[in-house]
């Protein structure tokens, strides 16, 4: 998230648009904790779109996956007007999911918007995924 804003607000070329896709199977386990970032990068005017990976996998270090991690990308992760999250059931669906993502993007259409309040990004709900992995990597 933190590279992609600096890419787009380094470039020269001005678009209609300037979108950030992240995608993953997990929460934010490396650079800075994802609320600031996510609050810098939208008031640069950038949105944020999602595609969760939702598998049981263990991470490399042998942490089970978060629960809910669709909910975590819609409550800590998107942002920004018209962001969404398409959802890939395991890694096997990645291509689908991308692909609808992709689809929806170019068109400049996503699912339904809705509001998300302000008090969705608290501290303890969005931190929760990448502290555990941290405090989990700190006790090996």
């Amino acid at each position: 998230m933190e590279f992609g804003a600096l890419v787009l607000s380094a470039s020269p070329f001005q678009g209609r648009r300037r979108v950030i896709d992240i995608s993953g199977d997990g929460a934010n386990n490396n650079g800075a904790p994802v609320l600031g970032v996510w609050a810098r990068t939208l008031a640069k005017r950038i949105t944020i779109n999602g595609l969760p990976i939702i598998n049981g996998r263990p991470s490399r270090y042998g942490t089970v996956p978060i629960a809910n991690l669709d909910r975590y990308y819609r409550e800590c992760v998107i942002g920004g007007a018209g962001a969404f999250i398409v959802v890939a059931n395991g890694f096997k669906d990645f291509a689908r999911a991308i692909r609808r993502k992709m689809i929806l993007e170019i068109a400049g259409r996503g699912p339904k918007p809705r509001l998300i309040p302000a008090s969705s990004h608290l501290p303890g709900k969005c931190m929760d995924g990448e502290w555990k992995l941290r405090w989990d990597l700190e006790d090996m």
